[in-house]
């Protein structure tokens, strides 16, 4: 008969204990921004005497057999709590600045919504900082703090249980008066204070005016870091955490929009492969002339989410345009004319980038085709004689496929190389048949430097230039059989067409 009561009031007993059961496994993913992953030590640090901490090497197995983004979504963030067995998923996103801004977010198998706080500090390492991490997230998660963890924690287990035992003596004291309890059992009500603050305040403790007056100051110390949450559990992060997220990650080699601009020079060689006649083509050279220069991409996706996939899809174009060239030459009467001309390239196209790494260290490859133009026309309309400038006018037009290298020697300074092929499907006025007719051309871009970031949104690039150009005429025009008059020789079998150049350009990335 007693033992189904006996039963009863153990199950009772036990129930407030079962009801009550903490999480004690929890899984530290990504934190946008903590490049050195400092902020995720301290936060493993801070908590790992109080929780079970699940391994990076299991993390990382169950991130890949899940196909996760590197950004982690809320989504995923529950997907990844399943994978992982835990009680909880922490993420978060790194604001720099002095102070630094940590957005955390907690995500927990019973709430719909993640709890999301903010914290403000200098120094990862501090044991302040790790002390109020430890202090918020185990609050979060719901969790007693461990008597040998941070300083604040033993305050509460070793102070709150037994000052409330004090307000009993006095009564005793001042027993021999009757009206002497009344006065104390007021001061009771007081104690119905202290189980509210919880969280991090010592509360009253009945004693005294002067123990309350300092201690009310330090709830208000945890409550500053979590400004930016909407009441904890409440606030699901969606618009004060999401960008920071998305403007953390956009390093320079994530970035959305970039555009440059700057000064270039450009020098031109041109050479013709002939039999050695009077009427032979002379080679051409010009020294390096000063142009204007406009490079810009366009990843409409890394606006949002920098480090997806469909982030690297965007778009990118240049436009380079010599500012002044004048060509001379010496009339048979030995009179020197003069004309301008007018060089030029442009191209446009889709890219695809793709990030190795989510670090501002990390280098990227961009691989893209593109629509090009290059153009060198010579304005003859003042020569009395069109032949006198004896340089065939040449405007290279076709496709460009090419790749993009950048690899970071500090988040600051990358190397920076871009090679494309050029297939030319028509060079210009070159192959008319009054000038060197059709021909087979094959040609290629190239170039290479340095891009230093100077502030999170400003950059300047220093760049080496090159492009090539090939000729094999089938025979069929003027120039290359008719040159010395006498048609039934070739006179010009090929032509070689380079660029070189260099350009220093001041870019603003978002």
């Amino acid at each position: 008969m007693f033992r189904p009561l006996l039963v009863f009031l153990m199950v009772l007993v036990a129930w407030p204990s079962l009801a009550v059961a903490k999480p004690t496994r929890v899984v530290i993913g990504p934190i946008a921004g903590d490049d050195d992953n400092s902020v995720a030590a301290a936060i493993k640090a801070s908590i790992s005497s109080d929780v079970t901490v699940v391994g990076k090497r299991e993390t990382t197995k169950a991130e890949d057999k899940l196909k996760l983004s590197e950004e982690l979504t809320d989504k995923e963030a529950k997907k990844l709590l399943k994978e992982t067995q835990a009680d909880a998923v922490i993420k978060g996103t790194l604001d720099s600045g002095d102070p630094m801004a940590l957005h955390l977010k907690i995500y927990t198998k019973t709430a719909v919504k993640p709890k999301a706080f903010t914290l403000s500090f200098k120094d990862a390492a501090s044991d302040r900082f790790r002390a109020t991490l430890r202090k918020t997230i185990l609050s979060k998660l719901g969790v007693v703090e461990s008597a040998d963890g941070a300083d604040p924690a033993p305050e509460e287990p070793a102070e709150e249980p037994v000052k409330p035992k004090h307000p009993k003596k006095p009564p005793p004291d001042a027993g021999g008066e009757d009206g002497g309890t009344p006065p104390d059992e007021p001061a009771k009500p007081k104690h119905p204070k202290k189980p509210p603050p919880e969280a991090g305040d010592d509360g009253a403790t009945g004693e005294g005016g002067e123990t309350p007056l300092p201690k009310p100051k330090h709830p208000k110390k945890p409550k500053k870091p979590p400004e930016g949450e909407d009441g904890g559990e409440a606030g699901d992060g969606s618009d004060d955490d999401a960008k920071p997220a998305s403007t953390a990650g956009r390093t320079a080699n994530r970035d959305a929009v970039r555009v440059d601009f700057g000064p270039s020079l450009t020098a031109r060689q041109l050479s013709f492969a002939s039999r050695n006649f009077p009427q032979a083509p002379k080679p051409f050279k010009n020294g390096a002339v000063p142009g204007a220069r406009v490079d810009g991409e366009f990843y409409p996706l890394a606006i949002g989410n920098p480090k997806s996939v469909a982030a690297g899809l965007g778009i990118a174009f240049d436009y380079d345009k010599t500012l002044s060239l004048t060509l001379r030459s010496v009339a048979a009467d030995g009179t020197v004319v003069s004309a301008k001309a007018n060089q030029s390239r442009f191209s446009f196209g889709p890219r695809f980038r793709i990030g190795f790494g989510q670090k501002a260290t990390s280098p990227s490859l961009t691989l893209g085709v593109s629509y090009g133009v290059r153009s060198f026309v010579v304005d003859r309309g003042g020569l009395a004689d069109p032949t006198l400038i004896d340089i065939p006018d040449i405007q290279y037009k076709g496709f460009q496929p090419g790749v993009g290298l950048r690899v970071p020697f500090t988040p600051s300074i990358a190397f920076v190389l871009d090679a494309r092929a050029f297939l030319v499907t028509d060079a210009g006025p070159i192959q008319l048949a009054n000038q060197y007719g059709q021909a087979k051309v094959t040609g290629g871009e190239g170039r290479a430097g340095l891009d230093i970031v100077i502030h999170e949104r400003y950059a300047i690039q220093i760049l080496g230039e090159f492009a090539a150009f090939g000729f094999a005429f089938t025979g069929n025009g003027t120039q290359t059989n008719s040159r010395d008059g006498d048609p039934s020789s070739p006179d010009v079998g090929g032509a070689a067409d380079r660029y070189f150049g260099g350009v220093v350009t001041f870019g603003v990335l978002y």
